[in-house]
């Protein structure tokens, strides 16, 4: 909720196509590819769903206080955030 209350639309729309990138690799391209090697490792069932909740998890909510804090790109980490959790709940 705290990085809700922080967004800024001027902001996500600034860093717009970093953010887009980011959240599609998380949510579709790295979940696909790691279950893809899953499968190839031979497993299956509640193995295999338990690694796809795994990968396919959104951004960690600590991404942003940890940029800011670091000197990095707070605003950045919570647009990846956001549209991570977004995209989750319509993907998955």
């Amino acid at each position: 909720m705290s990085i809700g209350g922080l967004f800024r639309m001027r902001d996500a729309t600034a860093r717009l196509r970093p953010a887009l990138y980011a959240s599609v690799i998380k949510v579709v391209i790295q979940p696909l590819s790691l279950l893809a090697i899953a499968l190839l490792l031979g497993f299956s069932g509640d193995d295999l769903l338990i690694m796809l909740v795994l990968f396919a998890a959104p951004g960690a909510v600590s991404a942003y206080p940890m940029a800011m804090a670091m000197g990095g790109d707070g605003p950045l980490a919570a647009n990846i955030m956001i549209l991570t959790t977004f995209a989750s709940a319509f993907i998955y």
